[in-house]
């Protein structure tokens, strides 16, 4: 945009003309290490423990946003399938199980192995699960995605709470 340049004026000097300059705005480009947006520019600058705080909340948001979508629509999408309430029943009744089976062992998973790693393991079998589910068209697809939703958030579950406690 246009801005104004005007002399700086004193008591008793004559009135100057003000001349249009153009401002310079900087390009917003992309470099190898990401974004150069004003976001990626202030977390970069950020202490690397406030970073990682920055980097765990941005973390558990997203997970947050996904789990309420997903939450919030399954029943509504089995009921467009024209599944009965037994079967609704029946595939959240599956995923629920396999959460209680495999939460507490994933915490030990997670010490052997790495918490980093295990979690990103769960977000992609998460992701596994919410692109079956949106493939899924009968009981037992619905059935396999369900149980492979439910295994990842097993293994999401504590890790990053637990990793950001070790990292501090």
């Amino acid at each position: 945009g246009a801005t104004f340049e005007c002399p700086q004026r004193f008591p008793g000097d004559r009135q100057l003309p003000c001349r249009p300059t153009l401002a310079y705005r900087r390009p917003i480009l992309t470099t190898a290490h990401g974004s150069n947006s004003p976001s990626a520019r202030m977390i970069r600058r950020l202490p690397p423990r406030r970073r990682l705080i920055a980097g765990f909340v941005w973390l558990v948001a997203s997970y947050s946003v996904i789990d309420a979508a997903f939450g919030s629509l399954n029943v509504h999408i089995l009921r467009s399938q024209n599944m009965s309430p037994i079967a609704i029943g029946f595939v959240l009744g599956a995923g629920s199980l396999t959460l209680t089976l495999a939460d507490f062992p994933s915490g030990a998973i997670a010490d052997r192995f790495g918490r980093v790693k295990i979690a990103a393991l769960g977000f992609a079998v998460l992701g596994l699960g919410l692109i079956v589910w949106a493939a899924a068209d009968r009981m037992v697809s619905f059935v396999v995605a369900s149980v492979l939703a439910a295994l990842g958030v097993a293994l999401i579950s504590g890790n990053p709470s637990s990793w950001l406690v070790d990292a501090a």
